[in-house]
């Protein structure tokens, strides 16, 4: 059972320092990247989650009952609700699929079996391989929640193939073909997806669009989409978004994982990690270092700043204007 202990969203109270820490396992078991709350009109909590592995999946789960009534009656929200996982349709619409006994798509499954095998669920009832997905954040007067996909050196590959419907597929070993999700094979730098609603966070349908297609502007073969900037790349840096976040003052901020040429020691694939640089026995190599850092694009005044996790101090970016799709949400 040791590795079942894995893989769960785990709720510490900060004003508890002497509480013990709480598994919310009804949030299923996986590479969860984060977990964010969301409140629906009446009051229910809903949770996005992303699963952080190549041709993994995007998660939704809502609470039974809205949770002032439910803390009411001494049962946590996150305890008792409903887990879903999503399924981005060609024609840009979506639905959340429940994983639930009650699914035929998993008959014969009790609910523990579904939350302890939460991506062979996924697997089993079709839901949509997506390009190892990250943080995700909402715009609550918008309706509209956003993603990102960072990267999927698999997607597209030769032979094609799927996750297994019995949950048997090692972690990123599948070959998934390109989709109106995720339209591009070996997808590097990664894109920004967001989806909406029509009235509330609880509905079973929705529709999605693509945000951005990240990499370099200037090099047509990466296919971005972006205009004006490089997602925190002033110097044709090339990046995988993470984590997007929309300020107090509705400022969108994404963190990015930027990849620039430089000269190391490294191994001959190029584009593993610089850890490996360490070892001096190694031959220099032209090959991609990671910087981490955040991007910062002000709404009222289109500027776009590049805030580096190390080192001091911002890096203004060169702007030619607001994209269509932050002047949308902004």
């Amino acid at each position: 059972n040791e590795a079942h202990r894995f893989g769960w969203v785990t709720e510490i109270d900060p004003f508890k320092p002497r509480s013990t820490p709480v598994k919310r396992t009804a949030l299923g078991r996986l590479k969860h990247e984060g977990a964010w709350v969301q409140e629906a009109r009446d009051g229910r909590v809903v949770v996005y989650m992303g699963d952080d592995e190549q041709n993994e999946y995007i998660y939704r789960y809502v609470s039974r009952m809205p949770w002032r009534r439910s803390f009411r009656m001494g049962i946590h929200p996150l305890d008792q609700g409903t887990l879903y996982v999503a399924k981005f349709n060609a024609e840009g619409e979506g639905q959340w699929l429940p994983l639930t006994p009650e699914n035929p798509a998993l008959a014969g499954r009790t609910l523990p079996d579904i939350l302890i095998n939460t991506r062979a669920a996924a697997d089993a009832v079709g839901a949509t391989m997506m390009d190892r997905p990250e943080w995700i954040d909402t715009f609550p007067d918008k309706l509209t929640a956003i993603a990102t996909l960072t990267n999927n050196s698999r997607r597209g590959a030769f032979p094609a193939s799927n996750n297994a419907a019995d949950g048997s597929s090692a972690a990123a070993s599948a070959r998934p073909s390109v989709d109106r999700a995720n339209p591009r094979p070996a997808n590097a730098y990664g894109h920004i997806i967001t989806w909406s609603y029509r009235k509330d966070w609880t509905e079973p349908t929705f529709t999605w669009d693509i945000f951005a297609l990240c990499g370099d502007p200037d090099v047509p073969a990466h296919g971005s989409t972006i205009v004006g900037d490089k997602y925190g790349s002033p110097r044709r840096h090339l990046c995988c978004a993470e984590q997007p976040r929309l300020d107090p003052d509705r400022r969108l901020r994404q963190h990015a994982e930027c990849r620039r040429l430089c000269r190391f020691r490294q191994q001959p694939d190029a584009l593993r990690r610089p850890a490996h640089a360490r070892n001096p026995a190694l031959p220099h190599r032209a090959g991609a270092m990671r910087d981490h850092g955040c991007l910062c694009h002000a709404r009222r005044t289109h500027d776009v700043r590049w805030h580096p996790t190390s080192g001091r101090g911002a890096k203004r970016i060169p702007h030619a204007g607001p994209s269509e799709a932050v002047q949308q949400l902004a």
